[in-house]
């Protein structure tokens, strides 16, 4: 049983449900956000977890703003959270970050890298 608790922030259905069935097995993914709003709306649940989860990030989100502006709330509200930021365009908001469509491998190495991280940092 994994260690930490996966949460995706994806705007588009289909790259949650494909991430979610990626981690299947893996990984348990404890949440989802579908917008910045949503994403916001779940800190407060996000920062009982612990050890803190690993967030599978957006880059953006029409008409909302950027993962960028999201990812700073998250470190800034959660200490120890892990972001993988995954877009499209090319970000460097997350600890690692993946170009839209990446392989299964790349995605799940990513997250094990990070857990791994911040195991070695606990």
């Amino acid at each position: 049983m994994p260690n930490r608790g996966v949460v995706i922030v994806e705007d588009q259905p289909d790259i949650r449900e494909f991430l979610g069935w990626v981690l299947k097995g893996r990984w348990e993914v404890i949440g989802e956000a579908a917008s910045v709003t949503e994403a916001l709306q779940i800190i407060p649940e996000l920062k009982e977890i612990q050890p803190p989860p690993i967030v599978i990030l957006d880059g953006s989100f029409p008409h909302s703003g950027d993962g960028d502006i999201v990812a700073a709330v998250l470190r800034s509200e959660i200490p120890g959270i892990r972001i993988l930021g995954y877009s499209a365009a090319n970000q460097t908001y997350g600890d690692i970050n993946l170009h839209k469509p990446a392989e299964i491998a790349e995605i799940l190495k990513a997250v094990q890298t990070l857990a791994d991280q911040a195991l070695a940092e606990a």
